[in-house]
């Protein structure tokens, strides 16, 4: 056991798991602790979209190392209208299915095998973490095994708590944790060898009883089924409650029940997600109703965005002032997402039936107008993973890539064709993309040593076969090609810090290079 690390992480659920993969990854040397002794075999978040999926194939977990059930549609079913609402999940984005369920056991183990394997994260498990001391300069954190209550003192560069909705560390930092707990329970039953397949998720928006219906890998299925004011814990855990819960859709004898818990849904978020050197994520810093799907999806954008910031400050890549950075760009991400749930669960969970017939009959006729229905069909509801401010350089002009928002992810093929996700082909730099161009040949000497010293690398991109030949190896895949001869600025998340024309890199470079300053 070591006395100090370059990072330490509080919590090995799948947040942080996935925050230490990401480091490991990036060479950083990492501690991870956690108070139970061995991965929790229960599935509990059980969705992920584009956005996930895209940031757990940076973690080392691509789409083809997961086992997951691809989501056509999600259906909003009302005993009033029929269905009044559906969201089209098939076509992908960034090169990625939009929506797929998976069992979370799996997919923790997968983060660990990976953090693993980077071979510069350890793991304690049995041990909680308290935070003692907490500078600009570090932090000093007790270690106390779980069975046998012995401690230990060990040093930390930065910490990242990734423990929980109840997190103590964001507790004994006297960070506000504002926001509404709902009043309703909810019983939440998984499933094994259920007869009855479904390829669907379905909200039955029923306001006597709202129950979410979905599918999951291995056979599985989901229902939640919410409580009324006087109905108990302890009645809907009982297998005959249970058995006429689920007798609309199969029969309580042909299945094995995997899992029954009943939870009360949380709607709160951080006032700041740090305090010196350390740093909050995940459910630690926001909690969000489940009826987007969005909670353990959040968490994963947390740390993307922190990781390489983190690794750029240890190798004085990047001020440690830039921290920051880190709150002010995804604390209202965070806030966008869980007012989106909070709407979704208006629509959900009508408090009566009078609220019911004009909440489904209003989304119905709403739904009717063209542009509407594009909307909430496309999935288009949910908030982009674009920044107002934050660390990259703001534009004064609309352009075709805007600075704070993410690059798409593309499909390239080479010359000697093979075809690779353009993540994959990117790499995990700062990078200067030219689009049929070579942004290398645009800066001068001084200019090109200064991004290099960054961490920075050069990249060509071609738009055909024959802009291939001049400028590079890859070229975009399809009809969604950028446009000729402008050059894109990017960070290791895949944020744009910038983008311009060619003949503005000059120019705009030595801006870009000041925000790392």
């Amino acid at each position: 056991m070591k006395s100090s690390y370059e990072v330490v992480i509080i919590g090995a659920g799948p947040v942080g798991m996935a925050m230490a993969a990401l480091l490991g990854r990036l060479g950083v040397d990492v501690l991870i602790v956690d108070r139970l002794a061995a991965i929790q075999m229960d599935p509990r978040a059980i969705a992920l979209d584009n956005e996930a999926l895209r940031i757990l194939a940076m973690c080392g977990l691509a789409l083809d190392d997961l086992d997951v059930v691809h989501i056509p549609a999600v259906n909003y079913f009302s005993p009033i209208y029929g269905r009044f609402a559906r969201m089209n999940t098939t076509e992908s984005v960034d090169t990625l299915p939009p929506l797929v369920t998976f069992f979370q056991p799996d997919l923790e183990a997968g983060l660990a095998a990976s953090a693993h394997a980077s071979g510069s994260v350890a793991v304690r498990r049995g041990v909680s973490a308290q935070v003692i001391e907490n500078s600009a300069s570090g932090v000093l954190l007790r270690l106390k095994e779980v069975d046998t209550g012995v401690e230990e003192d060990i040093k930390a560069r930065f910490v990242v708590a990734c423990d929980g909705a109840a997190s103590s560390v964001r507790q004994s930092l006297g960070i506000d944790f504002s926001g509404i707990s709902y009043s309703q329970d909810w019983l939440i039953v998984d499933a094994l060898n259920v007869p009855e397949p479904v390829e669907e998720i379905t909200f039955y928006c029923d306001p006597e009883r709202p129950a979410p219906h979905m599918p999951a890998p291995g056979g599985r299925q989901r229902w939640e089924f919410m409580l009324h004011p006087g109905e108990t814990q302890e009645e809907f855990m009982r297998d005959a409650k249970i058995k006429e819960l689920l007798k609309p859709w199969t029969s309580f004898e042909n299945i094995t029940v995997e899992r029954k818990a009943v939870y009360r849904f949380h709607a709160r978020l951080a006032d700041t997600f740090q305090v010196d050197s350390v740093f909050l994520a995940g459910d630690a810093a926001h909690v969000t109703p489940p009826f987007a799907g969005q909670g353990l999806v959040s968490g994963l954008r947390d740390v993307a965005n922190l990781a390489w910031k983190l690794r750029a400050v240890l190798n004085s890549d990047l001020s440690a002032s830039a921290l920051s950075s880190y709150t002010q760009e995804r604390k209202p991400h965070a806030k966008k997402m869980i007012r989106l749930a909070q709407f979704l669960g208006e629509m959900i969970m009508p408090a009566n039936r009078l609220k019911a017939t004009f909440v489904h009959g209003l989304a119905k006729f709403v739904g009717l107008l063209p542009v509407v229905h594009r909307v909430f069909t496309d999935m288009k509801v949910k908030p982009q993973n674009r920044y107002d401010d934050g660390l990259f350089l703001k534009a004064r002009s609309k352009t075709e890539f805007v600075a704070g928002a993410h690059l798409p992810q593309w499909w390239l093929r080479s010359g000697q064709g093979d075809r690779q996700r353009s993540d994959v082909v990117f790499g995990d730099c700062l990078l200067c993309v030219g689009v049929d161009c070579d942004p290398n040949r645009l800066v001068d000497d001084e200019l090109r040593e200064q991004w290099q010293a960054l961490g920075g690398s050069f990249f060509s991109l071609s738009t055909s076969e024959a802009t291939r030949d001049l400028v590079g190896s890859w070229s975009v895949e399809g009809g969604n090609s950028p446009s000729s001869n402008q050059v894109l600025m990017l960070r290791p998340d895949r944020l744009i810090l910038a983008s311009c024309d060619a003949k503005s890199l000059r120019r705009l470079m030595p801006k870009v290079i000041q925000l790392f300053v």
